[in-house]
């Protein structure tokens, strides 16, 4: 899940209250502290299987919102999938909302875990207590982007002119990444944050950065496993299979009604802005980014701009060359910027570091719901970059559903698949519904 963002400087506003202990969440050592006490793992399959509803393994679903900030709960479309549901009633979970039963004839858990860090690792560690009865774990939601591969402006340099287009991110995108990383981890003061301003081509000052661990303890999370990059394998191949393009096809109506008119908006913006044309093919479905060049950046804050933007651009560059031992800048990625990554990664990292437990493969389905930054034009002053007049307002209530149904695709497409090599092509138990808009 992602908040909206404020403008300007407003989110070093945020931060600066997250220094002085303000009520904004922010993830530290002593949360992950914290989910080590409360740790304990059940060896009671009885237990779980009432839990969980089955004796046989399950595919865990985790969302954050339940439709608080954008109408729509995330998990909707996997709740109308849903056969055999058992609610687990609030009052014996921490998670916001637990349901049990089957999807395609897979055994599934469909949990909403509440927006945030702390939310995501209570709810997860709970559910980890029974990792014997867990086949896999997917995170899976909305979250802000940057509108290219490699944003639209870099620092350091001089930014005489912006990024040309390239690889252009679109409402509904997917990043499918195992990987993580904390964009608090560099922990600069209001002045720091602002560094540069007005002009927006200019990076926020760093006091320590994500590979310090000092202050926050672990900020980069790439802990895989050969089953954790199989899992994101496997639901990437989904997504390039016929059955998705069928599946997916239900969209494009809702695309071209709901969304076009704001992308097309939004880009002739920016094309005024910096003298660039961008284009892009009639949408037949959502590209799908992989973990060469993209991890979660979780902000845990309102967050807004250009420089927030390369921000995470660099960190995600720095987490992917541990991962992958490419050689990356922040021209190279994207940025997919959400909440709950830092609080789900250490938890089932440390679940799956502990001897005698089931290890758990998990990773992270983002759908691009908003962009990291307005349009931008040259400074009317003549010096940098600032955010374009009267920029086109989104409606957040539209995209962030649109994205909950591009995500919810790739998923239930991959367990339909399941379905079809466990059952044959079983036209009951195996049969698609299309999302309803």
């Amino acid at each position: 899940m992602f908040l909206v963002r404020g403008k300007a400087c407003r989110v070093a506003v945020a931060f600066t209250l997250l220094l002085l202990g303000g009520d904004l969440p922010v993830w530290s050592a002593n949360d992950t502290q914290s989910i080590k006490a409360a740790w304990q793992p059940t060896q009671d399959s009885l237990s779980c299987a009432k839990r969980f509803g089955t004796s046989q393994k399950v595919t865990f679903i985790m969302v954050a919102d339940p439709g608080t900030y954008s109408g729509t709960p995330e998990s909707s479309f996997y709740v109308g999938a849903v056969q055999s549901k058992n609610d687990i009633p609030a009052n014996v979970t921490s998670c916001s909302d637990l349901l049990t039963g089957t999807i395609f004839n897979q055994p599934v858990v469909v949990a909403t875990s509440g927006i945030g860090p702390v939310a995501a690792a209570l709810c997860t560690t709970e559910m980890l207590q029974c990792s014997s009865l867990i086949k896999d774990f997917i995170y899976v939601g909305t979250s802000g982007w940057s509108s290219q591969l490699g944003g639209v402006l870099n620092a350091p340099g001089s930014c005489k002119e912006a990024n040309p287009p390239r690889d252009l991110a679109r409402i509904g995108d997917i990043a499918v990444t195992p990987y993580a990383a904390n964009w608090a981890c560099k922990l600069a003061d209001y002045s720091g944050q602002c560094k540069g301003a007005p002009n927006l081509c200019s990076y926020p000052e760093e006091i320590y950065g994500p590979q310090e661990a000092r202050l926050y303890g672990s900020c980069i999370f790439t802990a895989h496993s050969k089953a954790t990059l199989s899992l994101a394998d496997e639901l990437i191949s989904a997504t390039r299979t016929p059955q998705f393009a069928a599946n997916i096809a239900a969209l494009a109506t809702d695309f071209e009604k709901t969304i076009a008119p704001y992308e097309t908006e939004y880009f002739a913006a920016m094309s005024n802005g910096t003298g660039h044309q961008y284009n892009f093919p009639p949408w037949h479905g959502p590209r799908v980014w992989d973990y060469n060049v993209a991890a979660e950046i979780d902000s845990q804050f309102f967050y807004s701009g250009v420089p927030w933007d390369m921000v995470a651009r660099n960190y995600t560059a720095q987490t992917l060359i541990l991962a992958t031992g490419k050689s990356l800048t922040q021209y190279d990625v994207i940025a997919v910027s959400a909440m709950e990554a830092v609080g789900v990664a250490p938890a089932i990292n440390l679940h799956n570091g502990m001897s005698g437990y089931d290890q758990v493969p998990y990773v992270f389905v983002r759908a691009n719901s908003d962009y990291l930054y307005q349009p931008i034009q040259r400074a009317k002053s003549g010096n940098g970059w600032e955010t374009v007049d009267n920029p086109p307002p989104a409606n957040n209530s539209v995209n962030f559903r649109f994205a909950i149904g591009t995500s919810s695709t790739a998923v239930l497409t991959m367990l339909q698949l399941r379905c079809f090599q466990s059952a044959g092509n079983n036209a009951t138990a195996c049969a698609y519904t299309p999302l309803q808009f």
